[in-house]
């Protein structure tokens, strides 16, 4: 698993790089805030959300094998998991932000609200 800072996210996002970013914190934590355009897919579905034949599958998700996924938790430590979870399925180019949404905030970094 590997991680990246907040700066090297803001540059992603930037440079129009198009990372999927995922929020694997709670509904109520997801709804208090997060990052622009993240999508909400907590720690413990993940690997429901990959499932072809899954009713929880996350279609955004099961085809980002060739793009970068970004996973966030609010340290840092419910997203070390999400992405060797990821990584074990295959995925090939997978971070976890290193601190989470709080080194985010911390970072003077946009957040959504609701």
């Amino acid at each position: 698993m590997r991680e990246i800072n907040p700066d090297d996210l803001d540059e992603m996002i930037e440079n129009h790089d198009d990372p999927l970013i995922v929020d694997t914190r709670t509904a109520d934590e997801y709804a208090r805030d997060h990052i622009p355009g993240a999508l909400h897919i907590p720690e413990g579905g993940m690997q429901n959300a990959v499932d072809p034949y899954g009713h929880q599958r996350e279609a955004a998700l099961a085809r980002a094998d060739i793009r970068a996924i970004v996973v966030y938790s609010n340290h840092g430590v419910r997203s070390a998991t999400a992405a060797a979870v990821l990584d074990r399925l295959g995925f090939a180019n997978v971070y976890s932000l290193a601190g989470g949404i709080e080194q985010w905030r911390r970072a003077g970094m946009a957040v959504v609200s609701g």
